[in-house]
């Protein structure tokens, strides 16, 4: 007799894992850093979604949670460092939903990770038209410039994100182009975010940064977001 039942082994699974919590223990995951971990809950989330997709009443295809689970999928092995399964993951999930911005991202730091860099463009180009404020996206465009040694560019898709995001990691890469490209204010600035990377290092090791701070104020001459990043960093702390 065929029912519409579950198998036997299944139907436990069925029964006492929803969807919303797999997927919250596998965003949990995630956040913690426990990125292996992270990315077998995705899996199980992608299992219970498909025996709901079966046996559950709903005869739609959940495009929305399938591509929650290829967005959490394609984070996960991006920190992993594995760009090859982050980009299938973020291309599966852009397919399903193709106005998330954020997917797009995804898929073109992914290619940019793999050195394709027309791919990467592509997609980081895409993420944008859906969405201006897609900081990710205009760096990622960045560095594909810079990779071009399209300094101009890469500088000033740079310091629109600094001026979005004022974060270290940005404030370096737009120093170094800035810097490549001759301009003298720019090594200047160069040399206060050596000093932040020091002052960074000094809190990551549990020592005061309260001197460096005052020793390299003069970044606020060259770029006021650099100050304002060194005391965010600071009061965090």
């Amino acid at each position: 007799m065929v029912t519409d039942d579950p198998p036997a082994g299944e139907a436990a699974v069925f029964a006492t894992d929803s969807l919303a919590a797999t997927v919250a223990v596998a965003r949990a995951a995630q956040d913690r850093g426990e990125l292996e971990a992270a990315v077998a809950a995705w899996r199980r989330a992608q299992g219970v979604l498909g025996l709901e997709l079966l046996y559950g009443g709903d005869d739609h295809f959940r495009y929305e949670e399938s591509a929650e689970i290829q967005r959490g999928l394609a984070e996960a092995y991006l920190a992993l460092d594995v760009p090859y399964a982050a980009a299938v993951e973020a291309a599966r999930g852009a397919n399903m939903v193709e106005a998330d911005a954020g997917l797009w991202t995804l898929l073109g730091i992914a290619r940019y990770r793999l050195a394709d860099m027309d791919g990467a463009a592509e997609a980081l180009e895409r993420a944008l038209t859906l969405d201006s404020g897609q900081v990710e996206a205009e760096w990622g465009l960045a560095l594909v410039a810079a990779s071009g040694n399209h300094l101009d560019e890469a500088t000033r898709r740079g310091a629109r994100v600094l001026s979005l995001w004022p974060e270290p990691r940005f404030a370096l890469g737009l120093a170094q182009w800035s810097a490549a490209a001759g301009d003298y204010a720019a090594k200047r600035f160069k040399g206060h975010c050596d000093a932040l990377e020091e002052l960074l290092n000094a809190i990551e090791s549990g020592g005061d940064p309260t001197g460096l701070l005052t020793e390299h104020a003069g970044a606020d001459d060259c770029f006021p977001e650099i100050g304002t990043t060194l005391r965010r960093v600071i009061v965090a702390d």
